[in-house]
């Protein structure tokens, strides 16, 4: 039986970061606009189960927004729908972002009796100063303090989310947050660069430089040391969480995700692979058959150049890169015959590895991602 994921968007949050540019808010209208919400919710996964009739669900994500804000009697009640409306496999992975500051002993006991198996928890730095310069609503006790209590309620996979390159760090700093995220013992670290989004308090702090640019938010809400990082400190990052994670028993297989071995995020590699998944909510999108479709954006069909594009940039976010024979039993085309000049062009710059099975970036590659991901759009 073919497989299928599952995204849950639950949009609402404690206050929105100063960085982030998801579709999420407040809650302003209570228990009330919870509920309608997830009635809403629970009546688009019953609408949508046909299209997923021969399909099993092999991960469920509950992402935001921060869906562990609101009462944990709400994610049972969709979970309960998903699997009233879905066959999940009996190993399925099924995550649920957190903020440290949502999370007590009460509601990780519901999480685990109702079947999630995985917690993401975004901690993003472990220096109180740089968590208040992104707008984050926990200091970095509360993080301690979300594991012990993450352990404590017997859930062994976990994730530490972490960013770089944000304001007021240094290389040291950052290193120290590394270092702390490692002592926890996560089963999977996921670090990413902060990225300085149009429409987000940031972009009106920022814009396009790197220190505050004197407008009326960035003096309230920044501390005085709030510059961002230049681009060979973020790059010196990248290279330290490689190495140091690498010391420390993580495998990096992902642009920027590591885990111990057999603790990769299932969810995240159905994206990277093109699995086909299910959207729900406000800003979930979808991806079945070759139709991506989501409710803000509408339908899209995707042809056969737009899916080969595809499995190369989403494919060689990962380590192990696009596989030749794989390619050419999806496309019934030799890899070379659609992206011969591309592939070489990269190679000779360094910045592709072309062995016998696979094609993947190599450690120059990685740094210059986007500009290899260009090739084949």
């Amino acid at each position: 039986m073919n497989k299928i994921e599952i995204y849950v968007h639950i949009p609402f949050c404690v206050r929105k970061c100063l960085y982030c540019d998801f579709l999420s808010g407040e809650i302003r209208g209570g228990e009330d606009e919870v509920r309608t919400y997830i009635d809403a919710l629970c009546r688009e996964i019953e609408l949508k189960r046909d299209m997923a009739e021969d399909h099993e669900v092999s991960s469920v994500f509950f992402g935001g927004g921060t869906p562990s804000c609101i009462d944990a009697k709400h994610i049972w009640r969709v979970m309960e729908c998903i699997r009233m409306n879905y066959r999940i496999c009996p190993d399925a992975e099924i995550t649920i972002e957190a903020n440290p500051r949502t999370l007590d002993a009460n509601k990780l006991k519901t999480y685990r009796m109702m079947g999630i198996n995985r917690i993401s928890l975004g901690a993003q730095s472990f220096k109180d100063d740089e968590l208040q310069n992104l707008g984050r609503i926990h200091n970095a006790d509360q993080i301690r303090q979300s594991v012990d209590l993450i352990k404590d309620a017997g859930f062994e996979n976990f994730n530490i989310d972490l960013m770089m390159a944000i304001p007021g760090q240094d290389f040291d700093s950052y290193k120290s947050t590394l270092e702390e995220a490692v002592s926890l013992e996560p089963k999977h670290i996921s670090a990413y660069s902060l990225i300085i989004e149009p429409g987000t308090k940031f972009y009106d702090i920022y814009g396009d430089g790197d220190k505050p640019c004197g407008c009326a938010d960035s003096s309230a809400e920044l501390s005085q040391a709030a510059l961002l990082p230049d681009e060979d400190t973020e790059r010196d990052m990248y290279h330290y969480t490689v190495k140091y994670l690498k010391e420390n028993g993580y495998d990096q297989y992902e642009i920027s995700n590591f885990s111990k071995p057999g603790f990769e995020c299932d969810h995240n590699i159905g994206y990277w692979v093109r699995r086909e998944y299910l959207g729900f909510g406000l800003g979930a999108a979808s991806l079945v058959g070759n139709k991506r479709f989501s409710e803000l954006t509408g339908d899209e069909e995707l042809d056969e150049r737009d899916c080969m594009s595809e499995t190369m940039i989403l494919g060689l976010r990962m380590n192990a890169g696009v596989g030749k024979e794989e390619f050419k039993a999806t496309y019934n085309k030799d890899i070379y015959d659609v992206y011969g000049r591309e592939i070489k062009s990269l190679v000779d710059q360094g910045l592709l590895i072309d062995d016998r099975e696979n094609i993947y970036l190599s450690e120059r590659g990685f740094d210059l991602a986007n500009y290899a991901f260009g090739y084949f759009i």
